[in-house]
């Protein structure tokens, strides 16, 4: 749990640093200042820091996207295709935590980025570089839907819920432990009258940030 908060805490604060650059290059170092101190006493920013949820992670992965993308716009040759594939990496690490949030981030990305870029902006070495950093950011989230939910494609927060019920492997498991008892048919008959609950036995950190 403490880890957990400490992440929390550093996501909060990396929001508000970042804030800063991003008005600091688009204004001055004054403006600058102010946002980064409006985001640590005037937005909720400050008060998500101390909670183990993703909300100041989701905060900092969308400061992230703007400041990426800013930067592949004012910059040019190699620094501006490093920051156009983090500004589409970003999303990618949301959805990590909440497939819907990183999906209209996603969305939103893509549709500013398409009607607005310059001609010629997106050449194949760039669209290359993009492409193989979205590609590599979805392999942590397809590992921990495996890990958790059995599936890739599947997120843990689209599981059902277990409420306590004894699973069909449980009760098999104390059927052939009543067999010597003269308990058998009682048994095979509260087995076939309880279907099989799905469930997850294992138990991630990650699982704390996916809870709304």
């Amino acid at each position: 749990m403490l880890a957990l908060q400490a992440a929390t805490m550093a996501a909060a604060a990396l929001t508000g640093v970042i804030l800063y650059r991003l008005l600091t290059e688009i204004h001055d170092r004054r403006v600058g200042i102010g946002a980064g101190i409006a985001t640590a006493i005037v937005s909720p920013v400050a008060f998500w820091a101390a909670i183990p949820k993703r909300h100041a992670l989701s905060a900092l992965l969308v400061v992230i996207t703007l400041y990426a993308f800013y930067r592949s716009r004012t910059r040019s040759g190699t620094p501006a295709t490093r920051s156009h594939a983090v500004a589409y990496a970003a999303p990618v690490a949301l959805a990590w935590t909440h497939a819907a949030e990183g999906a209209i981030l996603f969305a939103a990305l893509l549709a500013v980025d398409l009607t607005t870029a310059p001609f010629g902006k997106w050449s194949r070495r760039r669209l290359a570089s993009v492409g193989s950093v979205f590609i590599v950011a979805l392999i942590p989230m397809f590992l921990t839907n495996y890990l958790i939910a059995g599936n890739p494609l599947e997120p843990p927060r689209m599981l059902p819920g277990y409420d306590g019920t004894p699973t069909f492997e449980q009760l098999v498991g104390e059927a052939e432990g009543s067999t010597e008892g003269g308990n058998t048919p009682r048994v095979r008959k509260e087995i076939r009258e309880v279907k099989p609950v799905r469930q997850t036995s294992k138990v991630y950190p990650q699982q704390f940030l996916l809870s709304s």
